[in-house]
């Protein structure tokens, strides 16, 4: 094991698997950062199996050769019963907490050897905590199940503040919903995708990995949050450019940046950025007679917004600030952190192939970023859904991405009247 003295106390650079199970379950230490980063980054570096092979080989330590009785006991009292004791702790925590194993015939008969070692080793032997582990294994073994992210509600449903309708719910139009009560249902869509992923879709860069050969997605929750991202963008530049003139086409941004501009004070920065980046796209960039009739106050709006989600390099100190000032709930733009997380993974491989040595200070890095994603999966929006409204986004995001960009109407007439730099009022440069 090797460590980084740079920093203060030194943190692991390196180590074996065996040397990370020992540190993992020392008797004289308990290590709670160390532990959490473990679990949720052990399935980068090893299998299920072989760490719970690992786990048994710890609990069954045994005293150096020619141990006097006297200095046995000591052993036995103050290392053996401690390391027993964390293994068992280990095993509950990762059950419990951590478990991120599929529903194969495999996992089912790693948890029933997992349950026969709790009742016929550490129970028989006397270990604390055999019963609580055995009926944590019984709840998985029943369920087989990855583990679900656990939510806070904020608060009761009588806080919720009543939706804003619109005059019709049988033929919903755009500009007749309010841009506050497309916020609130487009960040419920939202949080609900972002709650659904699991730590295993965060690691090795999973969701840039095509589906295996059963067919299942190894990121299948991370893939549909960016599908949804991806449509939303669709839908905005779709509907832009489908009306028939620059007025409608100015109506539909306005619209649009109200709504970003509402998402931001929900603390929804994933749809601020997928507003934002579908009205810099060329295509809305390009409607010099449409910015012409956008006010100075929606403009205005647009780039402060574009500031906060400017990024160089994957990165914006304005959008780290504004996370880390707000106040949950909160969804964060997560393309950011997935390329913060690949470009960690990037940096160096996880397992040293020449020593076996596993690279514990890039880990701790990747579980960093992850702990991110996670706090803001715990906290959950005390808003109303309106199943009729989201009916109606759902439906528009899907038409767009089914449909693709199309020809925007009039787009040459507004070119030829208006061109860049002749017109009164010049198409917006901060698209930059």
């Amino acid at each position: 094991m090797s460590y980084d003295f740079n920093i203060q106390p030194p943190a692991i650079k390196t180590a074996t698997l065996v040397a990370l199970v020992a540190r993992l379950t020392r008797h004289d230490m308990l290590d709670s950062m160390f532990n959490n980063t473990f679990l949720l980054t052990y399935k980068s570096f090893t299998t299920a199996r072989e760490l719970f092979v690992f786990l048994v080989r710890r609990f069954q330590i045994q005293p150096p050769d020619g141990m006097a009785q006297d200095e046995f006991e000591k052993w036995r009292d103050r290392k053996q019963k401690l390391i027993r004791f964390r293994v068992v702790n280990i095993l509950k925590s990762w059950v419990d907490n951590f478990w991120m194993e599929d529903q194969s015939h495999e996992t089912m008969s790693l948890l029933r050897d997992i349950y026969y070692f709790a009742r016929d080793t550490v129970k028989v032997i006397g270990v604390s905590g055999a019963n609580s582990l055995m009926i944590l294994l019984e709840q998985r073994i029943r369920r087989n199940d990855e583990t679900k992210v656990k939510r806070l509600i904020l608060n009761s449903s009588q806080s919720w503040p009543a939706p804003i309708l619109p005059r019709s719910m049988k033929i919903i139009t755009f500009l007749d919903v309010n841009i506050t009560e497309y916020a609130r249902q487009l960040t419920l869509m939202e949080f609900n995708l972002l709650s659904k992923i699991n730590t295993k879709e965060l690691l090795s860069n999973n969701w840039n990995k095509a589906a295996v050969k059963d067919g299942l997605e190894p990121a299948r929750n991370i893939k549909a949050f960016l599908l949804h991202d991806s449509q939303l963008s669709d839908w905005i530049i779709g509907l832009t450019l489908y009306q028939t003139t620059a007025k409608k086409k100015g109506a539909v941004i306005k619209h649009f940046v109200g709504i970003a501009n509402k998402c931001r004070q929900l603390n929804n920065y994933s749809a601020v950025a997928s507003i934002v980046f579908a009205l810099g796209a060329p295509k809305i960039v390009v409607l010099n007679e449409t910015w012409k009739l956008v006010s100075n106050d929606t403009i205005r709006i647009l780039q402060e917004l574009r500031g906060l989600m400017s990024f160089y390099k994957g990165y914006s100190q304005q959008y780290q600030d504004a996370l880390h000032l707000a106040n949950p709930p909160c969804i964060p733009c997560l393309r950011v952190h997935l390329t913060e997380l690949a470009r960690t993974e990037a940096a160096a491989p996880v397992i040293i192939d020449k020593s076996a040595q596993i690279n514990f200070a890039q880990l701790q890095k990747t579980a960093e970023i992850i702990r991110d994603i996670q706090q803001y999966q715990n906290i959950s929006y005390s808003l109303q859904p309106v199943p009729e409204l989201q009916e109606y986004i759902l439906v528009n995001l899907q038409a767009a991405s089914d449909a693709g960009e199309p020809e925007p109407k009039n787009l040459e007439a507004e070119l030829l009247s208006s061109p860049a730099g002749k017109s009164g009022r010049e198409t917006p440069s901060y698209f930059g």
